[in-house]
């Protein structure tokens, strides 16, 4: 694999696919160009988790935030692509996270607290068996965050 090296600052990222880099370069485009790699957003150097994630992130950051925060990483992401079994551990964290973080602070935010601290209260997400036997708890969280969004539609007319 061959590297590219210049100045990321000088990079414009952009949001959705693009053809080529003429046409403009998303976070993990411009990871399979600083490989070397044929242009693409699944560059065959990085993770398919962490590149999933990358490329939900990159296009839901406006233009100043998605610069400021991605442009840093992308280089971090060559040689990210390991095992299955580094992918699935990298998979749960994800999951994890946003059961277990994400959500919570969210559902703080709409007046959810009890809801909140029973997601923080779960136990750490590394296998389908435990998330099987949290969905109780997840599902009833959901229905009561949608009957409050629901409820909130209705009220603003």
């Amino acid at each position: 694999m061959t590297t590219v090296s210049f100045d990321l600052d000088a990079i414009d990222l952009k949001s959705g696919g693009h053809n080529s880099f003429v046409d403009g370069v998303c976070a993990m485009e411009l990871v399979s160009y600083l490989a070397g790699e044929e242009f693409s957003d699944h560059p065959k150097c990085t993770s398919p988790v962490i590149g999933a994630f990358v490329r939900s992130w990159n296009d839901s950051l406006a233009d100043e935030p998605r610069n400021r925060l991605l442009r840093p990483l992308l280089p971090k992401l060559i040689g990210t692509r390991t095992t299955e079994a580094d992918d699935e551990t990298r998979a749960w964290m994800a999951t994890d996270w946003l059961v277990r973080v994400h959500t919570p602070a969210w559902l703080e935010l709409a007046g959810f607290f009890s809801r909140a601290a029973e997601l923080r209260a779960l136990p750490v997400l590394t296998s389908s068996e435990i998330a099987v036997a949290c969905q109780s708890v997840l599902a009833v969280a959901r229905s009561d965050a949608t009957a409050a969004g629901d409820a909130a539609w209705a009220a603003a007319g």
